[in-house]
């Protein structure tokens, strides 16, 4: 169940991935991967500790992301 919701949850960053680079199998793979990764963090936490904890690591990974990139958009 973990995995299948890990997959769901990458597959649910695919639409904002494609304004950022072109879509390829490697970049639609790589990012179902790293995306379901970081879900399971977040299940843990969630599982761990409480939902807040896991809402505010996901907004505060979602932030630093966010900013990184927009540091970064020039070389990307």
């Amino acid at each position: 169940m973990i995995i299948a919701s890990a997959i769901l949850f990458g597959l649910g960053q695919l639409p904002a991935m494609n304004l950022l680079v072109e879509p390829t199998p490697l970049v639609i793979v790589r990012a179902i991967i790293l995306n379901g990764i970081c879900s399971v963090a977040f299940y843990l936490l969630l599982w761990r500790r409480a939902l807040m904890t896991a809402r505010l690591a996901y907004f505060f990974a979602d932030i630093m992301l966010n900013a990184d990139l927009s540091v970064f958009r020039g070389l990307l």
